[in-house]
């Protein structure tokens, strides 16, 4: 019967994936995907597979199909904001990333990548704007303090809160290099704006 046929397939795409046959896993699964072609969970599963064999065009490709049949779905525009991201199509993942947050507006990773882009492009209002949004949705998130205060730092004006920043998220990892990085190299931009 069909079911049984599927579940092969898919157990057969899972073991190729296990034992490091992607290729062989993407081959299964794309038969099951011509039988199921309506399956969000399988195109995402494809795309993933894709994406583990450096295929970001047949990941990004099988997420818009994934879009096309659950439009409310805001984890798939996260999703394919990221799939761009790795082909370096910042527009296309900033796009993507907002539909993310117009469907759900509570989602402090989304702000937090929002922002990060928006610094990539060298938009620093509105990195500010969306990493303070991650901050104010979640308190305690470490890598939006560090950002935010790196952001304050880099742009030379507010280093007291750039300052303030480094300490909240050190408050909450103490023993993270990247933040200890970030504030030993605000200590010494402080020193060499004094001299």
């Amino acid at each position: 019967d069909r079911g049984e046929e599927n579940e092969i397939l898919m157990v057969l795409g899972r073991v190729y994936e296990i034992i490091g046959r992607v290729d062989k896993a993407i081959e299964e699964i794309t038969v099951l995907m011509k039988l199921e072609p309506q399956l969000v969970n399988l195109m995402i599963y494809l795309a993933r597979l894709y994406s583990m064999n450096e295929q970001p065009e047949e990941t990004i490709r099988l997420i818009k199909e994934a879009v096309k049949v659950e439009q409310g779905n805001d984890t798939l525009y996260h999703s394919l904001a990221l799939a761009y991201i790795s082909v370096g199509q910042v527009d296309h993942a900033i796009i993507n990333m907002q539909k993310a947050i117009s469907i759900n507006k509570n989602k402090d990773s989304y702000y937090f990548e929002l922002g990060a882009l928006f610094e990539r492009i060298g938009k620093f209002e509105l990195a500010i704007q969306n990493i303070k949004r991650a901050i104010e949705l979640n308190p305690m998130h470490s890598n939006a303090h560090n950002f935010l205060g790196y952001i304050y730092a880099m742009q030379g004006k507010s280093l007291d809160k750039a300052l303030g920043h480094l300490h909240t998220a050190l408050s909450i990892q103490p023993r993270n290099g990247y933040f200890l990085d970030s504030l030993s190299w605000i200590r010494s931009e402080e020193h060499t704006s004094e001299l």
